[in-house]
């Protein structure tokens, strides 16, 4: 499946590095078990809705026709709900040049948990493994993010 959506390949500098990850409710927040075909509502939306998690990109990933597409990366907030969980992120708008500082994008998919990266041809890209959570936010680099006292 084609996308019109991807990162500037300049983000790729950012492997090993904390990025922050804003947890938005967007289009539902879901549960995916292993062997049920139906995601269910994600229970714990209200402790994690319109909270910050830093996370720490291991590698980027192409999709779709974007050389740069998202990141697989493990969720570094200790306290969080999320903590320690390894994380796939990727852009949802149209573009091609966003980037973490200047030209954030919007929207992002995100999959929270232990599963195998799964690519598609006529899908989004997803983890899938015995418990993954899917959700929405967007990233930006760490500074980035302001928040309301």
């Amino acid at each position: 499946m084609s996308t019109l959506s991807g990162l500037n390949d300049s983000v790729r500098i950012y492997v090993g590095h904390t990025l922050s990850m804003r947890l938005e409710y967007g289009w539902g927040w879901t549960l995916h078990l292993r062997g049920n075909s139906e995601a269910e509502p994600f229970s714990d939306i209200d402790v994690i809705n319109l909270t910050s998690v830093h996370v720490v990109p291991s590698e980027f990933i192409a999709d779709g026709g974007a050389s740069t597409r998202g990141f697989l990366g493990r969720v570094v907030q200790f306290g969080h709900l999320l903590h320690d969980l390894p994380v796939l992120a990727f852009t949802m708008s149209d573009g091609f040049d966003y980037d973490f500082t200047s030209r954030i994008c919007p929207a992002w998919r995100f999959f929270f948990g232990e599963g195998e990266l799964v690519c598609p041809p006529d899908s989004f890209p997803r983890l899938r493994g015995a418990r993954i959570i899917a959700g929405y936010g967007h990233v930006t680099a760490e500074s980035q993010i302001t928040q309301c006292a």
